[in-house]
């Protein structure tokens, strides 16, 4: 009864998170892109 039990919860668990999800991402740097400092600006942004 236990054995079957968990076997019916993983294969619940396997159906209910089998989905693929799709969504775009966008990412916000702030850091000194011109100036003196620009050499590590453009490091974070290449980063990021």
């Amino acid at each position: 009864m236990k054995k079957s039990l968990l076997s019916a919860v993983a294969l619940t668990a396997m159906v209910a998170f089998s989905g693929t999800a799709w969504a775009d991402l966008l990412v916000g740097v702030a850091g000194p892109l011109t100036g003196p400092n620009a050499a590590f600006g453009a490091q974070l942004q290449k980063g990021a």
